[in-house]
């Protein structure tokens, strides 16, 4: 295959999934605000809105053959297409039967992305397209000019004939299908055409280079080219760019001819089309800026088009009176004829937005070249330290070298935060995707729940944002599941009978928090407490003593569920305890707040970049360890009457009346102290689970950031270990995982008190 096609499919599969991704919630939200469709504005632009992101995914797909998501998506557009017009509403089955599509279209374009064929879901694609026609109420599909030749699905938009510019705008005026064209045209839609038109430019382009550079001519470079000039056309045409959509059919009908027959293709012609590919590329920058843009010698590119091959003397004729009155291009464009129904490019440049502003300039790099990027310069960072921690250059007392050292310690700290900022990505996709899982958990409860988002413009890093989708699946079904009440049960203690869950994110203390709140019942400590003892994860002796908060963190105990039946939405005993798990790895940590009859807050805390933490260095024995800042509550040296042991031969440190255990970390990791004494040496208080844990080592050597390294797991000292760093002098330096010693030190308890009792 191609490179550069294999490289435009991979970006096609990545922008179709981020449109779907992008009409789940706000095909939910018009769901919810259904009957007020005709009144309110918001929910009429969300209907466009959805209508073109689902239009704009069957036009690619056309590019590149996939019939299966030309079809659905087709049939998926005719059901918006009557919910534009006031025909439909978007009822539970309707919604049900567009969210089943989209799901589909994701594992149709998950195949693709592999390059396998689509053809393995064809006639679940036939079967779905056929219940969409049915609450479409229509007996079969509606072509609205789309045709299926050859295995290709295309539009044949109305002004799609050999005709002037002056007959297609012709067309699109008298179009029955000009309702298409009539809708407004947001910033954002605007500068999606201008960046897939960019695009679909530069293929075109490439495409004639390689024609006019090799003289065997490849049929393979002609579809290429064909392919994205008929797209091309289908969104000018879309957008109202009346003029651009007959310049392009043109080109079209000229690749269409070389495509045909390959000694068709002249030297002559294609050097015309790159210069009217290259004035199409100067339009739209003129666009891109909020300018009109206009096609320089529009009429005569066309009357060169229209001319036969074989008249060489005419094209070259015509050629050089286009090259000589480039000069008159605005006058000569001005007299363009435009459909009176359809928005200027002027319009579209300005409509909805008043003043423009710059659009951002993006570029998609590939993930392994940006994690690349960072890694070395985690290792620049690494050999930074080295050098300025050189014995034999911090020996020499130099003020010029004193001050090379400030400036490259400056430029690289700069340069490490610029490398995280670019692995920095919102949380609003994350979010969105929760709509979906709040409406189909509510359904099939039989509840009424909302979901509100405070926060998604908050940035993680790319990783956290790949492993946080599971815990807030979890998360939400959870709080509609078990925190929810049914409406009927909401109205008797005097509440709104739809429930509310709100998902907030923000940044805190260093961390992003990431906040999932419901108003509903409340935690039951009872029942929780008695189902824990049922399974046996807690003893009648520990049952006796423990507090309400660790009650609250028995839920994510593994095998742990107060569901009295099992659903395909609880009962497995499996959900919060892998919402802990998943935090964990992201050195994180995960609490719950609970007030009986009020409502749940789950809260996880996170940091923000997985590759770089700042953590204290601590010393043990000979052995350098890492402790996360963000564990951290304070650091002590304790005195003798701070010091007590318990019973069962526990050391304890009193601190402000609270006893916290100390856990010497010599032997967690099975190593010799240097401290005989817990009075020599210092603990560093940490937060492990919501219980407070007095690490206690020989010596604090100070604060750090710290470049996280990946460990083998057969190097892992069981769960006590997150990763390594390698420190200035190139030492090496375990990575101490908080959460895993708390566990530990729980479970330690638990059998402690189990074989007392």
């Amino acid at each position: 295959m191609d490179e550069m096609y294999a490289e435009l499919m991979v970006t096609f599969v990545a922008e179709s999934m981020d449109f779907l991704d992008d009409v789940e919630p706000q095909l939910i939200f018009l769901a919810t605000n259904s009957t007020d469709l005709a009144q309110t504005q918001e929910t009429t632009d969300l209907v466009n809105r959805v209508f073109r992101l689902v239009h704009t995914i069957k036009g690619n797909s056309q590019i590149f053959q996939i019939v299966t998501v030309s079809k659905l998506a087709h049939h998926a557009e005719g059901m918006l297409a009557s919910v534009r017009q006031g025909k439909l509403n978007l009822d539970a089955l309707r919604v049900d039967a567009l969210c089943r599509a989209l799901d589909l279209l994701r594992k149709i374009l998950t195949n693709v992305a592999k390059m396998l064929p689509d053809d393995e879901y064809s006639d679940a694609v036939s079967t779905l397209c056929e219940e969409l026609d049915k609450l479409n109420n229509v007996d079969k599909p509606a072509d609205s000019g789309m045709q299926f030749d050859d295995g290709i699905c295309w539009v044949e938009t109305p002004a799609a004939t050999t005709q002037s510019a002056d007959t297609s705008s012709n067309n699109i005026e008298n179009s029955s299908d000009n309702e298409s064209l009539s809708i407004p045209i947001t910033p954002e839609f605007r500068q999606l055409f201008i960046q897939e038109s960019t695009e679909l430019m530069d293929v075109v382009e490439a495409s004639l280079l390689r024609l006019r550079n090799d003289e065997t001519k490849d049929t393979e470079v002609v579809e290429g080219a064909f392919r994205a000039m008929h797209s091309f056309k289908g969104n000018c045409g879309f957008v109202g760019l009346s003029d651009f959509q007959g310049l392009a059919h043109a080109v079209e009908d000229v690749l269409d001819t070389f495509r045909k027959n390959i000694t068709n293709i002249s030297t002559e012609r294609v050097v015309l089309l790159l210069e009217i590919v290259d004035s199409f590329q100067k339009a739209l920058a003129e666009m891109d800026a909020g300018r009109d843009p206009i096609v320089p010698n529009l009429h005569r590119y066309l009357q060169i088009l229209m001319a036969e091959p074989s008249d060489a003397n005419v094209i070259k004729k015509v050629t050089t009176q286009a090259s000589a009155s480039s000069a008159q291009t605005s006058e000569k464009q001005s007299t363009a004829p435009v459909a009176s129904t359809t928005p200027t490019a002027a319009q579209i440049a300005n409509q909805a937005a008043g003043t423009p502003e710059r659009a951002r300039q993006d570029v998609r790099v590939d993930l392994k070249k940006l994690d690349g990027l960072v890694d070395l310069v985690g290792e620049l960072v690494i050999a930074e330290a080295m050098v300025a921690g050189n014995p034999l250059l911090t020996s020499i007392e130099d003020e010029r070298l004193e001050k090379s050292f400030h400036q490259l310690r400056r430029i690289t700290l700069d340069l490490q935060d610029v490398a995280m900022s670019v692995r920095m990505v919102p949380l609003a996709q994350t979010f969105k995707k929760m709509v979906r899982i709040v409406h189909d958990v509510a359904h099939k409860t039989n509840k009424k729940a909302k979901l509100i988002l405070k926060g998604e413009e908050t940035e993680v890093d790319r990783t956290v944002v790949e492993k946080i989708s599971d815990p807030l699946v979890h998360a939400v079904r959870n709080s509609i599941d078990h925190g929810l009440e049914t409406a009927e049960d909401r109205i008797k203690a005097g509440k709104d009978e739809s429930g509310t869950v709100t998902i907030e994110a923000r940044h805190e203390s260093g961390e992003v928090w990431i906040l999932v709140h419901d108003d509903g019942r409340g935690l039951n400590r009872e029942r929780i407490l008695r189902k824990a003892k049922e399974k046996g994860l807690v003893s009648e002796e520990r049952a006796a003593v423990i507090t309400d908060q660790e009650i609250c963190d028995l839920v994510f105990e593994p095998g742990f569920s107060t569901a009295d039946k099992l659903t395909d939405v609880s009962g497995r005993g499996v959900g919060m305890d892998v919402v802990r798990r998943n935090i964990e790895e992201l050195n994180g940590r995960v609490t719950i707040d609970s007030t009986e009859g009020k409502g749940t807050t789950l809260r996880i805390q996170l940091p923000l970049t997985l590759a770089v933490i700042d953590g204290m260095l601590v010393r043990v024995g000979k052995a350098k360890y890492t402790i996360p800042l963000l564990t951290i509550q304070e650091s002590l040296r304790p005195s003798a009457e701070m010091l007590t042991k318990g019973p069962d031969g526990q050391n304890f440190v009193s601190i402000r009346n609270e006893l916290v255990p100390i856990i010497r970390l010599n032997n967690v990791f099975n190593i010799k102290s240097d401290c005989t004494e817990l009075t020599e040496g210092a603990c560093v208080v940490v937060n492990g689970r919501d219980k407070s844990l007095a690490l206690y080592v020989d010596e604090i050597l100070g604060q750090q950031q710290t470049v996280i390294k990946a460990m083998p797991r057969q190097l892992m000292h069981g769960k006590t270990v997150s990763g390594c760093t390698i420190l200035g002098n190139g030492d090496i330096s375990l990575i101490v995982d908080v959460g895993g010693i708390s566990s530990l030190m729980r479970t330690k308890y638990d059998r402690l008190v189990g074989s007392r009792g």
